[in-house]
């Protein structure tokens, strides 16, 4: 059997050691609120970041559009350009002949 001084000593030590887990467990709970909080800060940067990128994406397809849409005028452009020229030929071609005969 237990004295009274025995349980009371006992009691004394759980009390400690139980305020000793406490402790601990109030400092565990702490640091996982610190890294809970580090985590939210993190995740909102990575958000922002992710948010910016898409913005880059969406520009450069913008920019992509803007550039098949120059080539293909370049292209008729060009097209144009090389028929005007071979209708010179032609012109200077017929004057020549013009001069030639005299007719002109």
């Amino acid at each position: 059997m237990v004295s009274d001084e025995d349980a009371k000593r006992i009691e004394h030590e759980l009390n400690i050691a139980l305020g000793n887990q406490n402790k601990e467990l109030r400092d565990r709970v702490k640091n996982l609120e610190d890294i809970e909080d580090m985590h939210r800060k993190l995740n909102s940067e990575l958000r922002k970041e992710v948010y910016e990128l898409k913005l880059k994406a969406a520009k450069a397809d913008e920019y992509k559009i803007t550039i098949d849409q120059m080539k293909s005028i370049i292209s008729d452009l060009t097209r144009d350009n090389n028929r005007m020229r071979n209708n010179e030929k032609n012109t200077t071609e017929i004057l020549q002949e013009f001069r030639n005969k005299g007719d002109v």
